[in-house]
């Protein structure tokens, strides 16, 4: 339904997921119909961002392809992402964080993108050690929520050995207090 409603002019691309469990883009033939060879403009809009309200009043963004094409190598850039990266994505793909951060700028700089059904702290740090994620990337909650855990994995294993893989972490939307960062930087 939602290819049928989109303007002739928008460009549509199927993702799908091979036998072997890589993510396969196919962006020149969605259900038998060859699209449009040009790209959009970079001026064009390529999503709307929603702001939270948490100063005023929630507001739409418009983004166009340059800002999100920006932002990504931004990202990638800041924090020399490379294909040797794992990114696990515990934001919602719905928001900006998740969405340019996580996955886009991981795949910008071809690394690896593991994204869990939803986020699970009971199962997080079992995730990092499983797919050798090598950062990510989160709000302050979820990183408190992340550092409770680990205290109560202390008692039983050292969480810091599981993740040896862990290069960085990082924190958005929102500032991180100074004595979260501290009690991260001793644990993690």
């Amino acid at each position: 339904e939602a290819r049928n409603a989109a303007p002739a002019t928008t460009l549509q691309f199927s993702i799908n997921l091979s036998a072997d469990g890589k993510l396969v883009f196919s962006d020149r033939e969605v259900s038998g119909e060859t699209l449009p060879e040009e790209l959009p403009a970079p001026d064009e809009v390529a999503l709307i961002l929603h702001t939270s309200g948490t100063t005023s009043r929630p507001k739409r963004v418009p983004l166009s392809h340059h800002n999100l094409c920006v932002s990504v190598r931004n990202v990638a850039e800041t924090y020399r992402l490379t294909p040797a990266d794992v990114s696990l994505c515990v934001m919602p793909l719905f928001h900006v964080h998740g969405l340019v951060a996580s996955l886009l700028a991981t795949f910008f700089s071809g690394g690896t993108v593991v994204v869990p059904n939803r986020f699970n702290a009971l199962n997080f740090w079992s995730l990092v050690q499983q797919y050798r994620v090598t950062w990510y990337s989160a709000v302050p909650s979820i990183h408190q929520t992340l550092l409770n855990r680990a205290k109560s994995l202390e008692s039983r294993s050292s969480v810091r050995e599981d993740i040896q893989s862990l290069r960085f972490i990082r924190s958005c939307s929102a500032s991180l207090p100074a004595a979260t960062i501290l009690e991260m930087e001793e644990r993690v």
